[in-house]
């Protein structure tokens, strides 16, 4: 061999020698990520900051920012600050999981969060194979059988569903009731938990993203319906309540879930004679008066509204739960992470703002209560 390939060979050898050195310096088989963010814990979030949902999504930063600052005025954990690096996700699919992979592959983030279970389930598909520890916010658990490291938070619809029907039927509330929700899981959820409790009901459904309910409206209103029972999101409530009113249908609601029914934008579009005795069910304690809503009035004056605190409370308790997990692990450590998480128990973290009682099965444990809207506020019933 040539002096001057001898040459390029051992120069080819030293780059690849340097890659792989590279590659075992930052990644090791066991899922952890080392050598990026060694200083900080860094947790990331994908949720829609503008358009639709974003009356739930930015609640929801807010809340765990208020979280990430009280844990950093106190010094941290382990000594070490944490670093709330958050994309707007902008409830579409694509962005979300594109969102997801920046914050996972390039900001190598200790823990990735998501709201919302379409661009959640897009988020999960692209970095399930990653290790990272996946906590997101919405009502089908389908996501859990994909990703190993992913945990479930927010309402659950199979019981939900059945103890508000359960309630209004056994308080008189309704005649003949009528299932409105889009053709997707967590529809199916809630209709099959009605079905298997052999509880009648009249079936709509639509496309989702579909917001033209008037013949729906008019079709329940010809069948007798007199409650929708709605699982939906901002938008979705707030198209059927405007097409209530200008058909002067009688038809009133049970939301699934309370907070994200009557939102500012219904308040405000909708009159209230219409939305009062609407029934609810939530996993959050809706109350101005709560520790937590203090503390959400005092660094976000004026946002008061019901999906403010109920949400905003959904990101603190998720920030506690993390807490928790890195208080165990060191930055990089994600199954370290993700198994700290999985064996977290009632008690386990501090400054419960909603009252969840650790994970069973990747799932968060949570008590439901049932409201009713009178006057411009929801009341516990």
């Amino acid at each position: 061999m040539s002096k001057s390939k001898l040459i390029s060979v051992i120069a080819v050898l030293i780059i690849i020698a340097a890659a792989v050195f590279s590659y075992f310096k930052f990644f090791k088989t066991n899922g952890n990520v080392l050598g990026t963010n060694d200083s900080s814990y860094q947790l990331g979030v994908v949720s829609p900051l503008t358009g639709d949902g974003a009356s739930l999504g930015q609640p929801y930063v807010n809340g765990l920012q208020i979280a990430v600052d009280e844990v950093n005025s106190r010094g941290g954990i382990n000594g070490k600050k944490v670093l709330l690096q958050v994309q707007d996700g902008k409830f579409d699919s694509a962005v979300s999981a594109d969102s997801a992979n920046f914050l996972v592959n390039s900001k190598q983030v200790d823990s990735l969060s998501n709201i919302f279970f379409l661009p959640a389930q897009s988020a999960s598909q692209l970095v399930g194979n990653s290790g990272v520890p996946f906590l997101y916010q919405a009502y089908p658990t389908s996501i859990l059988d994909t990703n190993k490291n992913a945990f479930k938070l927010n309402f659950d619809p199979v019981p939900g569903c059945k103890d508000l029907a359960k309630y209004a039927l056994q308080n008189n509330q309704i005649k003949k009731l009528g299932l409105l929700m889009a053709k997707v899981e967590y529809g199916d959820l809630c209709v099959n938990s009605l079905k298997q409790s052999g509880i009648a009901f009249n079936e709509y459904r639509y496309n989702y993203g579909e917001t033209n309910f008037e013949a729906l409206i008019s079709k329940a209103q010809s069948e007798g319906v007199d409650k929708f029972m709605v699982i939906g999101i901002d938008f979705e409530f707030l198209a059927l309540f405007k097409q209530i009113q200008s058909s002067n249908s009688k038809i009133g609601l049970l939301c699934v879930i309370s907070s994200e029914c009557i939102t500012p934008s219904v308040q405000s579009a909708i009159n209230p004679d219409i939305l009062n005795n609407t029934l609810g069910i939530d996993f959050t304690p809706i109350s101005q008066n709560t520790e937590f809503n203090k503390k959400y009035l005092a660094k976000y004056p004026g946002k008061s509204s019901t999906s403010d605190f109920s949400y905003g409370a959904n990101g603190y308790e998720e920030a506690q739960i993390l807490f928790a997990a890195y208080k165990k692990c060191q930055p990089g450590q994600r199954q370290c992470i993700s198994s700290a998480i999985q064996n977290l128990k009632e008690g386990d973290y501090d400054n419960s703002a909603i009252g969840s009682k650790g994970f069973e099965n990747r799932i968060l444990k949570l008590q439901n209560t049932i409201y009713q809207y009178n006057n411009g506020r929801w009341y516990k019933v």
